[in-house]
């Protein structure tokens, strides 16, 4: 499944620092990325608290512990906070599994390349709620994960077609859309609870079954 995971790249809008003076020791530019960094998380928890989020700039604002002219300073509304959450997530999904698969001898990659994924939602499970959550958050987290999905099925075919010589057709397209989908629902129910698997005897399972079959 995982060969070749190109970082999930994302288009961060130009912003304006209100004030270029010194507080506290601490440059504008890092008061702001910081202030930044306190927004996303804010979003990434009340984008994963629960099957019917409530999202508002109050309410973003209030848990992240700053005003609304912050907010302002950093995204153009709701919907652009929600896709940077995404973004900055499946991009720290994308990385580290990048670098895990790097490592790893063929033979391995694709356990290392599942075993990194369950393990970043084992020690961030909003991650796993906000990447396979029964219910997107919204419509824009909606559109996020097609396209991920979409992604990780085309860096599947070229997984199989690198790793065991599959032929690069249709039916490559098929198959590696059926994987994607097979680990994606199967991740969704063990975020959930439905699947009680301890992590390590899920990353079993799952390299197991994408081992290819010989005919």
């Amino acid at each position: 499944m995982f060969s070749n995971i190109v970082q999930w790249s994302t288009t961060c809008q130009d912003v304006v620092v209100s004030s270029s003076r010194v507080y506290g020791g601490v440059e504008a530019p890092d008061r702001q990325a910081e202030r930044r960094n306190r927004l996303l998380d804010a979003g990434l928890d009340l984008l994963t608290s629960g099957p019917a989020p409530n999202l508002t700039v109050r309410g973003v604002c209030k848990h992240a512990g700053v005003v609304a002219r912050y907010f302002y300073e950093n995204f153009t509304d709701l919907d652009q906070l929600s896709a940077e959450v995404f973004d900055r997530a499946i991009g720290h999904v994308a990385t580290t599994t990048q670098q895990a698969v790097d490592a790893a001898p063929l033979p391995e990659k694709t356990s290392a390349g599942i075993a990194n994924l369950v393990r970043v939602i084992e020690g961030d499970p909003r991650i796993g709620t906000l990447m396979f959550g029964n219910n997107p958050a919204n419509s824009v987290i909606a559109e996020r994960r097609q396209a991920a999905w979409d992604m990780f099925a085309a860096l599947s075919g070229q997984h199989m077609n690198k790793t065991y010589q599959a032929t690069n057709d249709e039916t490559l397209r098929a198959v590696s859309y059926y994987t994607v989908g097979g680990v994606g629902h199967t991740l969704a129910a063990w975020v959930s609870g439905q699947l009680k698997l301890p992590g390590t005897e899920l990353v079993r399972v799952l390299t197991e079954l994408l081992q290819p079959v010989r005919r």
